[in-house]
């Protein structure tokens, strides 16, 4: 996984998130600019990386609930 801060992109490439062939981009804090480009934090994962951190956060959430 790779983290990049403060990237600067297009309306179509600020979406929340983005499945491309082998990657899949997360992005938060995204942040219109004046001159219509948007400024946001993505973290960069491919696809096999991407499916162990929604594993590990499906089990996160489960012991979160029986705590409750």
């Amino acid at each position: 996984m790779d983290e990049l801060k403060n990237v600067l992109g297009s309306k179509t490439h600020a979406k929340s998130i983005i499945v491309d062939v082998d990657t899949v981009y997360i992005h938060k804090n995204v942040n219109k600019l004046a001159n219509g480009m948007y400024e946001y934090d993505e973290q960069q994962f491919s696809k096999d990386e991407f499916l162990v951190f929604l594993y590990e956060k499906v089990i996160q959430l489960e012991k979160e609930m029986r705590n409750e």
